[in-house]
């Protein structure tokens, strides 16, 4: 019978070392696996936020694209342009309606000057100097123009029997100075659901001479409207140095009626 040959010592030791490696390797196996599936069942719950943050922030952009538009849109229109001639201590008189509104527009001209010392801004200047002002309206009347531009307005007069009538004119002369007018008028403003009307009035304006426009009339109508220029100068009010002012009233009467009291219109 033969002999059964024992394992030598390095044999063993070799034997016992494959059988570590191969129990560390099912050791590492099942880890990973245990890992894998944790972190396949974390993985469905995160994109699922990740949805609801999404969706977040898409209506919160639209809540404020909303906001924005509503805020755009407070006021609505604009109605009944008014001037009156503007004296020494803000007085005026010869009120009247200009025309009929379409649009305006006030740019402010600001100061903007800085004092540096000791490397940083000491002293700001942003003051306001005064408004440029732009009145838009349906039709700029000859009498109304000559008011506001200082021109020397001619009435007509019908002919009689043998004798020619004269049509209505203005003589624009080179030397024409436009006076002073305090300008004023009111737009409608809606808040909240609930509709107001801010009152603008303008202590001293002075007009410039407005561009004539023509067009010929083509295939569809194309309206022309007139606009005249101008600016706004600060006066005192109660010691202090002023452009205008604004008021908010409840009612579109209430709004029309304070314009009426500032330009003396009965």
């Amino acid at each position: 019978m033969a002999e059964e040959k024992k394992p030598t010592g390095q044999e063993k030791k070799e034997a016992s070392s494959k059988a570590a490696g191969t129990a560390k390797k099912s050791t590492t196996k099942a880890a990973s696996t245990k890992k894998t599936t944790k972190t396949a069942t974390a993985k469905a719950p995160a994109k699922t936020v990740q949805r609801v943050r999404k969706t977040t922030q898409k209506a919160e952009q639209i809540t404020e694209t909303i906001q924005k538009e509503e805020k755009r849109m407070a006021h609505i229109g604009m109605k009944y342009p008014v001037a009156a001639a503007w004296d020494e201590g803000n007085k005026y008189t010869e009120g009247f309606v200009v025309a009929k509104a379409i649009n305006f527009t006030g740019t402010p001209n600001k100061n903007d000057a800085e004092l540096w010392a000791d490397d940083g801004v000491a002293e700001t200047d942003k003051s306001i100097k005064d408004w440029g002002t732009s009145l838009n309206v349906d039709d700029l009347s000859l009498e109304n123009q000559a008011k506001l531009l200082g021109h020397t307005y001619v009435k007509a007069v019908a002919g009689s029997s043998g004798t020619e009538g004269t049509p209505e004119s203005i003589e624009i002369g080179t030397e024409d100075e436009a006076p002073f007018y305090g300008v004023g008028f009111y737009k409608r403003r809606k808040k909240n659901g609930v509709t107001s009307f801010t009152a603008i009035w303008l202590y001293k304006v002075q007009h410039s001479e407005p561009t004539e426009n023509a067009a010929t009339k083509g295939d569809s109508t194309n309206f022309q409207t007139d606009t005249i220029e101008g600016k706004a100068y600060p006066v005192e009010v109660e010691g202090k140095m002023s452009i205008g002012k604004k008021l908010v009233f409840k009612t579109e009467a209430e709004a029309k009626a304070w314009l009426n009291k500032q330009a003396k219109i009965a």
